[in-house]
């Protein structure tokens, strides 16, 4: 009996009744969009980083003789949104040759699907953003950061999901950017 059940469940062709069993169609998913959001940060406090040297452990990222990386990092306290138990931000802005030539007809970068990423950290207080800059910009970045200039953040991106979010647009101003 089992047999002509899976013979029926299982042909290709037409069954006793004259009627050609077929699968279940599955139903596609549509994919939502990612909603974006804007992110408000009163910068409190900055640090930098510089390292310069031979690059002795050349591997697939480094691979001129010299090493360079400098990056600033911004925290302060989120003033928009409100998120559950998250009120400390840390931006982390970092200097990127590869953005050097954005303006130009043949960049390095082709179709940049964002400047950087963000996500909230294990201490559950605390929105981590990582943002890439040109290189020429990150210059005066870090001069007005020194100068203390630098008083609020506006970053723009996805809404977080799972913790995490691309960042769209990053800006820095001396006063709160008004919508």
């Amino acid at each position: 009996m089992r047999v002509e059940i899976d013979k029926i469940n299982h042909s290709s062709g037409p069954t006793k009744s004259g009627l050609k069993i077929m699968p279940p169609k599955r139903k596609k998913r549509k994919r939502k969009k990612p909603e974006n959001e804007s992110y408000e940060i009163e910068v409190q406090d900055w640090k930098v980083y510089f390292h310069f040297g031979v690059n002795i452990s050349r591997n697939r990222f480094d691979d001129g003789d010299y090493s360079e990386d400098s990056s600033l990092t911004l925290t302060g306290k989120i003033l928009s949104p409100v998120l559950k138990n998250v009120s400390k931000a840390k931006v982390n802005i970092w200097e990127s040759q590869e953005l050097d030539d954005h303006w130009k007809d043949a960049p390095t970068e082709n179709h940049p699907y964002s400047i950087g990423m963000m996500e909230i950290l294990r201490d559950n207080e605390t929105l981590y953003c990582i943002c890439w800059v040109p290189s020429r910009t990150f210059t005066n970045i870090s001069g007005a950061a020194a100068a203390g200039k630098i008083k609020h953040a506006h970053i723009y991106g996805e809404k977080l999901k799972w913790r995490r979010g691309m960042i769209f647009h990053f800006s820095l101003s001396t006063s709160r950017v008004e919508e």
